[in-house]
C-alpha cells in the first residue's frame, strides 16, 4: 500500500517532474560504478544472467553525482513482471520516455553495491539511503588489501576503497571473499560499534567461483611462456627481475599479462594444446598480486596451467586447492627458481599442472545460487 502511494505520489508530482518513475518494492537491484572493469566485473557478468532469469532481480546506472538511480540503457530484466515492468517494455533497448531513461524509487528493496570505484559523492548518496531510505544496502566488496597493507597496492586503489568505506560502514552486509578479506571486513565492523554504529554483517564466499574462464592465449609451439596475472606495478618488477636472472643463464621465454582491469567478456582461446596438433609450449602463471577476489587465477589453473602465486593473501588462498608453488613476493631469488623449477624440471611442472587440472569445478549456476543467497539471506540480530 505504500508503495502505490508513494508511486502516485510521484506520478502527480507536478510540473516539476519531468522523467518517468518507477518504484520497485522488494526487488534487487544491483549498482556497479561506470567503468567497472574487474574480477568483480567478471563475477558479476557471470551471475547476473541467471538471476535476472530466476529471480526479481534488475541492474541498474547511478548518476555521475550520485543523485538519480535509473533503468541500465542496455541490461535491465527480472523474471517478475511486477518489477519494473514499465522499465522492462519501454527501456531495454535504451529507449527512453522524452529522450531520458526513468528513475527507479527503491522501496523495501536489496541494493548490491558492487565493488570499489565510486566518486566521493556517489559515496555519499549510496551511504544515505544504506541510513534513511528504508532499503537494504550489500556491498559486494573488492579486497581488503588497502585496509591492511595499503603499502603493497597502488595510492589509487586505497582512494578507492576509502570512498567505499564511507558506504561500508552504514551497509546492512557486506560479502567478501577469501577468509583474509572477510577477517578485515569484520575488524571494521567491530570498530564501528564505537562510533554508536552497528556495523555491517560480514559474509565470507570463497574466493573462487564459475566455470573454467579462457584466460590464456595460444603460445607458441616450444617456446616457454610465462602469463602474469596482476596489473600491480610493484609485483611486475619482482618478475621482471626474475625473469633477467633467468634470460642471464640462457632461459629466455615468452611473457604475457593478464590485467583483471581489462578484462573482456570474450576470453580468446585457451592453450596450444587445445588449439594446434604440436606440441604445445609450457606455460604457467605467476601471481604476485596478493589481492582480487582469485577468479581469473583459479580459471586458468583448472586449465591446467601451474602457477606461481604469492604465499599470502588472496593467491595463497587460491594455491591450498593445488596447481601452485607459494612464494614470498618481495624475495626475487625465490621468484626466480619457482619460475625456473616449473618451466625447467618436467616432473615438477607435470605434477602441479596435474593438481591444477584436478582442482574443484563448480558452474556460474551454483557461484549464482551462493551469492544469492549471500545477499538475501535475513540477517540475524543478537538478543
Amino acid at each position: 500500500a505504500v508503495a502505490a502511494l508513494l508511486a502516485q505520489a510521484v506520478a502527480h508530482a507536478g510540473p516539476g517532474l519531468t522523467r518517468a518513475v518507477d518504484v520497485v518494492d522488494r526487488g534487487v537491484l544491483v549498482l556497479s560504478p561506470a567503468g567497472l572493469r574487474d574480477e568483480l566485473s567478471v563475477l558479476m557478468a557471470g551471475v547476473l544472467p541467471h538471476w535476472l532469469r530466476e529471480h526479481a532481480a534488475a541492474e541498474l546506472d547511478l548518476s555521475s553525482d550520485g543523485e538519480q538511480l535509473h533503468a541500465r540503457q542496455r541490461i535491465v530484466g527480472s523474471c517478475d513482471p511486477a518489477l519494473s515492468s514499465s522499465v522492462r517494455s519501454r527501456h531495454a533497448a535504451g529507449v527512453a520516455l522524452d529522450g531520458a531513461l526513468p528513475l527507479v524509487v527503491p522501496w523495501r528493496s536489496t541494493l548490491v553495491c558492487v565493488g570499489a570505484g565510486w566518486s566521493p559523492a556517489q559515496s555519499a548518496r549510496l551511504a544515505t539511503l544504506a541510513r534513511l531510505s528504508g532499503s537494504r544496502v550489500v556491498v559486494a566488496a573488492p579486497d581488503a588489501l588497502p585496509i591492511v597493507a595499503p603499502q603493497m597496492v597502488h595510492p589509487e586503489r586505497s582512494a578507492d576503497l576509502a570512498h567505499l568505506l564511507a558506504l561500508v560502514k552504514h551497509a546492512d552486509t557486506v560479502i567478501a571473499f577469501g577468509g583474509a578479506s572477510a577477517r578485515a571486513y569484520r575488524g571494521l565492523a567491530c570498530g564501528l560499534t564505537a562510533q554508536g554504529l552497528p556495523g555491517p554483517d560480514v559474509r565470507e564466499l570463497p574466493v573462487v567461483g564459475g566455470p573454467p574462464i579462457d584466460v590464456l592465449t595460444p603460445a607458441q609451439p616450444g617456446r616457454p611462456r610465462v602469463t602474469i596475472v596482476g596489473a600491480d606495478p610493484r609485483t611486475r618488477a619482482s618478475v621482471a627481475e626474475a625473469l633477467l636472472a633467468l634470460r642471464a643463464q640462457g632461459r629466455g621465454c615468452e611473457v604475457v599479462t593478464v590485467d583483471p582491469g581489462a578484462v573482456s567478456s570474450a576470453f580468446e582461446q585457451t592453450t596450444a594444446a587445445n588449439v594446434t596438433g604440436v606440441g604445445p609450449a609450457r606455460q604457467i602463471l605467476v601471481a604476485l598480486d596478493p589481492g582480487g577476489t582469485g577468479l581469473l587465477l583459479d580459471a586458468a589453473l583448472r586449465r591446467g596451467v601451474p602457477a606461481v602465486v604469492c604465499a599470502v593473501g588472496v593467491p595463497g588462498e587460491v594455491a591450498a586447492n593445488g596447481g601452485c608453488v607459494p612464494v614470498d613476493p618481495d624475495d626475487d631469488a625465490a621468484v626466480a627458481s619457482a619460475i625456473a623449477a616449473l618451466l625447467d624440471d618436467d616432473v615438477v611442472h607435470a605434477a602441479h599442472a596435474a593438481e591444477a587440472a584436478a582442482r574443484p569445478a563448480s558452474t556460474w549456476r551454483e557461484t549464482a545460487d551462493a551469492l544469492w543467497d549471500a545477499v538475501t539471506r535475513t540477517r540475524e540480530v543478537a538478543l
